[in-house]
């Protein structure tokens, strides 16, 4: 028989029976109306939007903070923080399976002294002979430009470059700027891998404060200049334990007997920074990139120019001696604050200290005018990340990808779940130490996934009973014709025959639903896009080219599949209906139909 006669038949036994195919139809209609949104979800996420996520690099990024002067991790219930210690910092670089490059840095924050106390007006930094007092700079001193591009702060950031490989930056970062046809470096080839101690890059954002351009300024000497102020004697002497103390001997290691009258005199004036030459501008572009280069300091210099090595043992070279201690207040508080020792004559050995680092062209971390990590006021009090003999690490750690980041997210909210009680993984690393881009996508994920449980749920219950429902009719079908059928065995009629039949027939089934799937599963599908994209929509240019988008086309692929499965199914049902009435004998089955 020719198609064309299989497609007459099939239609003259739908017909015969227009209430039992009317109720078949509705219910194939309704299932696949569910499925292919389904499906289309499923394709569009997973194959189109994973990738491109994938492709931005710092969706696969995380800013890492830990010490590594000590073994145990930290949180702090104060202000929520997590500080890695040596041993969980080493297990997130070692991860070598999920984990492609890690950047190591140290930050040390310039800014609030500058800002407050004694000569704070006077604090400047200079490139060249352009300088500009640290209060003018930002939006009155508080590192914001007006324009909310970027921030112009002072803070320096010491890398690592050794055991980073000579990287300052990832290749992640890299590879993001270049696809947007941007890069780090403005101007300049920056540190490269040796002899970079006397050497920094200063940010384009700062340097349009001091009105010097990208290219003029390699090859400049730049100076950073702080006034600090101690605390008073007299707020220690009183209970007002908070912040840095100078002390009143040579000796770190005794008891602090201080009293009003021994610091009459607890302001200086140094450099930080002193001669150091430019060999790098660090784009604007780097700084917009995402949140957490946003906040990025302006004055990058590498370890060479910072530490020395004893014994294998790494510290800070001009680092004055340091003891930290703590006390509670009368509301019960914990103050936090440290003793200072430079000399036995007190500012004198600020002065010594920072000419010796000049000449060695080093960095001089004058305390308290330059702290590390970060440290916040509440209440009167001083909380601090980490002290200054407890050095604050950043990693900068960069996955392969983004299922390769959740697995070391996992790691890091395991240890935030086990020191803070707290049992909701992904409760820190999502909204602390990643980009905005893989927050994005991370919600988008979660969404995506509590949808997909919901309808695949809900749709395949619905399609398995509508399959099982076509079954039953076609199984009907072939048993109410055995007659028929023993008949057309009689008169000639192959075996084969019979099933192609009622393929034919349900193929005819499911085109009479074609056009319900075709409104409503397009609807449906379509719906979904369009909520996602709306919801994700201002993120988008977070992403770099990479938009939280379903792409449309994955629905007619959707439908070519279950186009596919149909056929499938319709192939299964036709042989194993027709089974019994192919396989017996034609007196048999004219037997059974009496």
């Amino acid at each position: 028989m020719k198609v064309k006669e299989y497609i007459r038949l099939g239609k003259i036994s739908i017909k015969s029976r227009k209430k039992s195919t009317r109720n078949t139809v509705r219910g194939i209609s309704f299932g696949l109306v569910m499925l292919i949104p389904i499906v289309f979800f499923t394709l569009a996420f997973y194959l189109d939007l994973t990738q491109k996520i994938n492709q931005t690099r710092t969706v696969a990024s995380f800013y890492v903070s830990g010490t590594e002067s000590t073994g145990e991790s930290v949180y702090n219930k104060d202000n929520g923080m997590l500080t890695l210690g040596a041993g969980d910092l080493a297990a997130v670089a070692a991860r070598t399976e999920e984990v492609e490059e890690v950047v190591y840095a140290e930050y040390y924050n310039v800014g609030e002294q500058a800002k407050y106390g004694e000569g704070a007006n006077n604090s400047q930094i200079a490139v060249g002979a352009a300088s500009k007092t640290l209060g003018l700079i930002g939006n009155n001193g508080s590192g914001n430009r007006d324009d909310g591009s970027a921030n112009a702060n002072v803070n320096v950031k010491v890398i690592d470059t050794e055991r980073s490989n000579g990287a300052y930056v990832t290749k992640g970062i890299e590879e993001d700027l270049k696809k947007a046809g941007k890069k780090v470096l403005a101007a300049g080839e920056g540190f490269g891998t040796t002899g970079t101690k006397g050497k920094a890059m200063v940010s384009s954002v700062l340097l349009k404060e001091l009105g010097v351009s990208a290219q003029d300024a390699i090859g400049r000497e730049l100076t950073l200049t702080l006034y600090g102020q101690f605390q008073s004697s007299s707020n220690f002497a009183n209970g007002n334990r908070y912040g840095y103390y100078l002390d009143n001997d040579a000796n770190p290691n005794n008891s602090y007997t201080g009293s009003a009258d021994d610091l009459s005199e607890n302001a200086f004036a140094a450099d930080v920074l002193s001669g150091f030459e430019i060999v790098g501008v660090v784009s604007e572009d780097y700084f917009k990139l995402n949140s957490f280069t946003k906040s990025e300091p302006q004055i990058w210099i590498t370890g060479e120019s910072v530490y020395e090595r004893t014994g294998g043992v790494r510290s800070v070279k001009y680092l004055p001696a340091l003891k930290s201690g703590e006390s509670e207040n009368e509301s019960g508080n914990k103050n936090y604050y440290q003793i200072v020792t430079y000399s036995a004559t007190g500012t004198e050995g600020i002065a010594t200290l920072a000419e010796r680092a000049a000449e060695e062209k080093a960095f001089f971390p004058a305390i308290p005018a330059v702290t590390f990590g970060t440290a916040s006021k509440n209440g009167g009090s001083y909380y601090f990340g980490a002290y200054p003999e407890s050095p604050y690490t950043s990693m900068t750690v960069q996955c392969k990808d983004y299922n390769a980041a959740t697995k070391v997210a996992s790691l890091i909210d395991g240890v935030f779940n086990r020191l803070s009680g707290e049992s909701a993984t992904g409760s820190y690393t999502s909204y602390n130490l990643a980009t905005d881009a893989y927050q994005n996508f991370s919600m988008l994920n979660t969404v995506g996934g509590y949808l997909m449980l919901v309808m695949y749920t809900f749709g395949g219950i619905i399609f398995f009973a509508t399959l099982l429902n076509l079954y039953n009719s076609v199984n009907y079908s072939v048993q109410a014709r055995k007659n028929y059928i023993g008949m057309m065995r009689a008169i000639g009629a192959k075996k084969s025959m019979i099933p192609k039949l009622y393929f034919v027939e349900i193929l005819l089934i499911f085109r009479k639903s074609l056009l319900w799937v075709l409104i409503f599963g397009g609807g449906i599908s379509y719906g979904i896009k369009f909520a996602i994209d709306m919801l994700f929509k201002q993120d988008a240019a977070a992403l770099l080219g990479a938009t939280l988008s379903l792409n449309f086309a994955y629905f007619f692929v959707a439908l070519a599949l279950v186009f596919v499965v149909v056929f499938l199914i319709a192939f299964l049902f036709s042989r194993v209906a027709c089974r019994a009435v192919t396989h017996k004998g034609i007196l048999d089955v004219l037997s059974d139909d009496k």
